[in-house]
């Protein structure tokens, strides 16, 4: 069957030709004035057919292209779309510039109290104290400029209050009624009438938020008159984020210690600021959104905790793993009893800047999780391993039209989209024929021999020489492992040969390196690393790496809470 078109111009030739085919009309047809008309109807029913299509789509989850008729349908399936999430970090707080000296009184640092640096807000997450005679106290920062509305209510049914402000954090916020802080909930429907509690919705066009009151049968309605102050922080999300430390070193509220006298405070971030993200993207939204529906509220399965960590918008990278899969893991029985892995769940994250998270966040995943799972149910966050490699391509150009520096970059992109972390999930295998064959693809490229190198970093000695070590990956290739040492308190630290290993696992000093009964285990990965000789400082000052092949072509990681990712990649081309 043909289709109708409703464009501009298929609209006016219908029109027209309708006309035409009636002898009242014909020989007006002509006339400009009547053409003019034509076209004029035609262009509104063009546009009223256009935008009768546009609501169809905009009505429809699998075809909506705006955010906000997404956030618009999304309570339904019970998923409330977050907002910006701050980053936080950590603060060294004293009275003096160089961290070395204490006041004689204990001072306060409230929560909300400001500090900058480098045109980033930060603030204090909780109620701190610097105590008397303490040289510095550390404290937990979110990311935000404070900022308070007060208003006084009307005392109407569902009373609302709107703030445009499209930075609002996500979670972080105080609002008081009559100086008494009420409770911000998901639905006011789940309470009554004594419950002091609001909700908050954030506007479809994402500038800002509403916050709603009950109406005395669903949770507590304001009185007239009633002092509401909302108290929260405006947040740069991902642009919060600091990577660097002494970077937040200006105090901006006044402090006073505890016989009411003002005193100068100094700051400095000894971390990272990390965990700062925007608002989820559409195809985000479209694709967790009915999830959450599908959990029905609880965490009863592996999905449904995997779901509800999805939610959380500082988180990047997720695994969940339960009995089953442990049990599997170390080739057992599925139905044998572990009694330490009764009811665990283990959960491995990484926040938006691919680290680690902190405490604060784990608190506030578990605070999320806890009303929904089992009460039995015992969360255990496991430690990631990341897994960096090095890829080794020595290759050949197929001819002089390709430079060397376009096709060496063409191969690091190429790289870095397909392992770089952000494209990589936890427990991911990476397979010899997968890379062979992205090289192969790369323009430019002949023929080539490549290999993946694996590094252990970081690795730091417990006393004067010696520590052990355990690599992520073995077996190991012992031909082509090495031990590095740096001097970290040198101006220009550079990584110097240290040890090699022979095939009985032995790690053998070289140049003036001296490591007799070092060993590395082949089968095992497991290293103990002696240095009787070729150091002098103290043993703090020299952190250590293993370079090293895994034995097989293709890489497997042993855990689900490991990681592998693009590092880096040293590449030699020549021509034909």
């Amino acid at each position: 069957m043909a289709k109708i078109q409703f464009d501009f111009d298929s609209v006016k030739n219908r029109i027209i030709k309708n006309l035409a085919s009636m002898s009242s009309w014909a020989s007006f047809l002509d006339y400009g004035t009547m053409d003019n008309v034509i076209a004029s109807l035609a262009n509104e029913m063009a546009y009223e057919v256009q935008y009768s299509e546009y609501n169809c789509f905009e009505n429809y989850w699998n075809l909506a292209r705006n955010r906000s008729s997404l956030l618009q349908m999304s309570p339904m399936h019970g998923y409330l779309v977050p907002r910006k999430q701050a980053s936080s970090g950590t603060l060294r707080i004293s009275t003096s510039s160089t961290f070395n000296d204490s006041h004689d009184k204990n001072i306060e640092i409230a929560k909300f109290f400001q500090f900058s640096g480098n045109g980033i807000y930060v603030c204090a997450d909780n109620d701190y104290i610097l105590n008397a005679n303490e040289n510095y106290t550390d404290i937990n920062c979110m990311q935000g400029e404070v900022k308070s509305l007060s208003f006084l209510a009307e005392g109407i049914q569902y009373e609302e209050k709107t703030i445009i402000d499209d930075s609002v954090d996500n979670s972080f916020f105080v609002l008081t009624v009559n100086g008494i802080e009420w409770k911000c909930v998901d639905s006011l429907f789940l309470y009554t009438n004594t419950d002091k509690v609001y909700q908050i919705r954030t506007l479809p066009d994402l500038s800002g938020i509403t916050i709603r009151f009950g109406n005395d049968v669903f949770g507590k309605k304001l009185s007239k008159n009633d002092q509401i102050e909302f108290k929260y922080i405006s947040t740069l999300g991902s642009n919060g984020n600091v990577f660097s430390a002494d970077i937040i070193n200006t105090v901006e509220s006044q402090a006073f210690d505890s016989s009411g006298n003002a005193i100068k405070l100094y700051c400095t971030n000894t971390t990272k600021f990390v965990g700062g993200v925007d608002y989820p993207s559409i195809e985000y939204i479209r694709e967790v959104s009915p999830k959450v529906y599908q959990t029905g509220g609880r965490a009863s399965s592996r999905d449904d905790y995997y779901t509800i960590l999805r939610q959380i918008n500082y988180l990047s990278k997720i695994a969940v793993w339960g009995a089953y899969e442990t049990l599997k893991d170390n080739n057992k029985n599925p139905w044998d009893f572990i009694p330490s892995e009764e009811n665990v769940v283990h959960i491995a994250v990484l926040d938006s800047a691919y680290d680690e998270i902190n405490n604060t966040q784990k608190n506030s995943i578990v605070e999320t999780i806890h009303n929904l799972c089992d009460p039995t149910d015992l969360i255990s966050f496991e430690n990631v391993g990341k897994i960096p490699m090095i890829f080794h391509i020595d290759g050949t150009i197929a001819n002089s039209s390709y430079t060397t520096a376009e096709v060496e970059a063409s191969i690091k992109a190429s790289l870095s989209e397909t392992y770089g972390i952000e494209n990589m999930e936890f427990g991911e295998n990476v397979y010899d024929s997968d890379y062979v064959r992205l090289i192969d693809e790369v323009k430019g490229i002949d023929n080539h021999i490549s290999y993946i190198e694996l590094v252990k970093n970081d690795i730091t000695l417990s006393s004067a020489y010696y520590c052990n070590f355990q690599l992520p990956i073995y077996p190991i290739d012992w031909e082509h492992t090495m031990i590095y040492v740096k001097d970290i308190t040198t101006d220009e630290p550079k990584w110097e040969e240290l040890a090699i290993c022979d095939s009985n696992g032995n790690l053998v000093g070289v140049n003036e390196y001296v490591t007799t009964d070092s060993s590395l285990g082949i089968n095992d990965g497991q290293g103990k690393l002696i240095i009787k000789s070729g150091l002098t400082g103290n043993y703090a000052n020299y952190i250590f790496k293993v370079s090293y092949r895994y034995i097989e072509e293709n890489l497997k990681v042993p855990k689900r809470s490991d990681i592998l990712y693009y590092e880096d990649s040293e590449i030699n081309l020549n021509y034909k």
